[in-house]
């Protein structure tokens, strides 16, 4: 969001208006409706109306400055911070008190480190690295908006810094504007080129998005006078909220973002602030000065609705969205009136070294406790003895909670090594030897395998590490070079030398990324392998898949007391998972010791079960399972025709399984 400036700039009614069409552009974006679907270009305005303003304010300080005193970049900070931090200090707050009672400990967590992001403005960096601005996911991060808080930010903590210099050495509005036009020209070939390579990076960061402030700072340096003929003035003005209108229009989240397509509503705020209408119909309606007068705090407030719609699985009911959109303009308006203009009075009337501590110190304050929260994994010890024992059992099976999968992607804390190699389940020691090997789609069946070693009097060794499907080359569906890859060489290379010491190989795999990466050849040479130096090889089937992160929707659930209904979440991804099970079964059938799985022989079609009474979901996050999931998957599989052939298969490996395979069950 875009702040206006405090400062020494004339107030100017049809900036103010434009504000105002940015706004709404993005508040009806993001509320779903219709004719908006390229509203996020309002974000793009925003951009523009500040690089326009902040380099008039800098500029101005440059000429005023006399011999001996230079331009007062501190003092321009301030300004800024002024103006945006009381806004965004306390619409954080809020949502960190808010999200202490109705968030799950892992979202209020991320919630902290996000605030945390947002007041040391690079949570723009944070949202790089997280996710994709136009994913579903988005949906779900409270303080997603405050990216373009960021990006301007630190476009305000490096222009006046170079203006200053390039003015000591070239000082003059002429040698700023050729300086301008070259920077707009590199930012705007990094951010075409960008959108292509690397989209979230074009869309995020301030070397890809700062051509579109230059723009507005190139108006200001480059100014036209129109006001002598006023049909030209209304042309060019009328050309620019057009082009305005064909973005908001005709742009939707598939649209490539930046890229060349931001020109178009870049370009036309530019025009807008060219053609300098004071006695604007577009924008000098009381309707429109009043948005524009609101929008910074409009903005901050839309976007918690927007995430709290989702939450409440009412994003498309019309008066849900309704209601949303009259409490933004609300919110917008209080946060305006009472935190606003009486922070901005009383603040700027304060020494500047007051009003850096006045504003510094509740920011310290509410960062210190977001890095604590989010240190302390969201705090799970303010949530009820019994929520943690349930959620507990909607977790993953990793290392770090008492079971093997060696996840050294995400725990820092592991070291790439022998040490992947050594977790046993099941009857530990048992002189039956099972070799469970795979990605995160083996390591989730961990508790299962536990549970019928342990039932079965049999030792299973868990070597499972992330993208690491089951293959002796080096497919890989990871990024490489990584922590990951590594393990998984030395996982593979173990699977290699020591298949021929366990009496069955259980093999689990992300098989639908298998299919889709062309990999299956990796994979049967894998199974031929095994097939070859083991007894019996069992191959796991991939689980339902969901739309919906079904493990996150639960903890919601649960912590607002509210009853999960997994009826309501869709699998249009499922038949895809179909697809790839049946490719991997096809491959298993070739086989004359290797017993493919089916899915209905390992997860109940529920896909729920009861623990104290209380349904839970057997997926962790709508496409791995659980270990509640697993633990309920091997009671189901005890129970199948499937369950006895593996045990006979393990204890009598001559069972000849071929058959089984192919015509279904003995």
């Amino acid at each position: 969001m875009q702040p206006r400036p405090a400062g020494p700039t004339e107030f100017r009614a049809d900036i103010n208006g434009l504000r105002a069409w940015a706004v709404a552009a993005v508040v009806l974006y993001h509320f779903a409706v219709p004719g908006f679907s390229g509203g996020f270009a309002g974000v793009d305005v925003f951009f523009v109306i500040s690089g326009y303003l902040m380099t008039g304010i800098i500029i101005k300080g440059l000429e005023r400055q006399v011999e001996d005193t230079s331009f007062d970049i501190w003092k321009f900070y301030l300004a800024r911070a002024i103006r945006i931090i009381p806004a965004l200090l306390t619409l954080c707050s809020a949502l960190m008190a808010v999200g202490w009672f109705f968030l799950p400990p892992v979202e209020y967590a991320l919630l902290s480190k996000h605030a945390v992001s947002a007041l040391g403005f690079f949570s723009n960096i944070i949202y790089f690295i997280e996710i994709d601005y136009f994913n579903i996911d988005a949906h779900y991060k409270w303080l997603l908006h405050t990216w373009s808080l960021s990006v301007e930010w630190q476009f305000y903590l490096v222009l006046p810094i170079l203006l200053a210099l390039l003015w000591k050495v070239a000082p003059g509005r002429k040698n700023a504007r050729i300086a301008v036009v070259l920077a707009i020209f590199i930012s705007l070939a990094a951010s075409i080129s960008a959108s292509e390579l690397n989209p979230s990076f074009a869309f995020y960061l301030l070397p890809t998005r700062a051509w579109q402030m230059l723009v507005g700072g190139l108006v200001f340096l480059a100014p036209m006078d129109l006001q002598r003929s006023r049909r030209t003035q209304l042309t060019v003005e009328a050309t620019g909220f057009l082009l305005l209108i064909l973005s908001i229009g005709i742009f939707t989240t598939q649209t490539v973002w930046p890229s060349w397509r931001a020109l178009i509503p870049t370009l036309g705020a530019a025009l807008v602030l060219v053609a300098n209408n004071a006695r604007s119909a577009w924008t000098g309606t009381r309707i429109a000065q009043w948005l524009g007068k609101c929008s910074y705090s409009i903005y901050l407030w839309h976007w918690p609705l927007v995430v709290g719609l989702f939450y409440a699985d009412s994003s498309k009911n019309a008066l849900a969205v309704s209601c949303g959109l009259v409490a933004t303009a609300v919110l917008g308006w209080l946060s305006y009136r009472f935190v606003e203009q009486p922070t901005a009075r009383s603040l700027r009337l304060m020494t500047p070294v007051k009003g850096w501590g006045t504003i510094g110190a509740p920011v310290v304050v509410l960062a210190a406790a977001g890095i604590a929260i989010k240190l302390g994994n969201g705090i799970p010890t303010h949530m009820s003895e019994r929520y943690q024992k349930i959620i507990g059992e909607t977790q993953l099976p990793l290392s770090s909670n008492g079971w093997c999968f060696y996840s050294v992607d995400t725990n820092p804390a592991l070291s790439v090594g022998a040490n992947g190699l050594t977790c046993h389940l099941g009857a530990k020691g048992a002189a039956a030897k099972v070799l469970l090997f795979g990605d995160s789609f083996a390591g989730h069946n961990e508790p299962f395998w536990d549970q019928i070693g342990r039932k079965e009097n049999f030792d299973v060794n868990a070597v499972t590490t992330n993208w690491c499907a089951p293959a002796l080359n080096a497919d890989f569906v990871g990024p490489t070079p990584g922590r990951a890859f590594e393990q998984c060489l030395i996982n593979r290379k173990y699977f290699r030398e020591s298949v021929k010491d366990y009496d069955m190989v259980v093999m689990g795999g992300n098989w639908i990324e298998t299919l889709r990466n062309k990999q299956l050849a990796g994979f049967e040479e894998a199974v031929s392998f095994a097939s070859t130096h083991s007894a019996t090889v069992v191959i796991m089937p991939s689980p339902p898949r969901y739309d919906a992160n079904l493990g996150l929707k639960f903890a919601r659930n649960l912590a607002n007391g509210v009853d999960f209904n997994i009826e309501k979440y869709t699998m249009k991804e499922n038949h895809a998972i179909t697809e790839a099970n049946l490719a991997i079964k096809n491959i298993a059938s070739k086989y004359k010791n290797v017993i493919y799985l089916d899915q209905e022989e390992v997860f109940p079609k529920s896909g729920t079960n009861l623990l104290d009474g209380t349904v839970l979901p057997l997926s962790f996050d709508g496409a791995h399972i659980s270990i509640f999931g697993a633990r309920t998957s091997a009671e189901f599989f005890a129970k199948t025709q499937a369950y006895k052939l593996v045990i006979r298969s393990l204890r009598e490996p001559q069972f000849p399984n071929s058959s089984a395979v192919a015509s279904g069950r003995p």
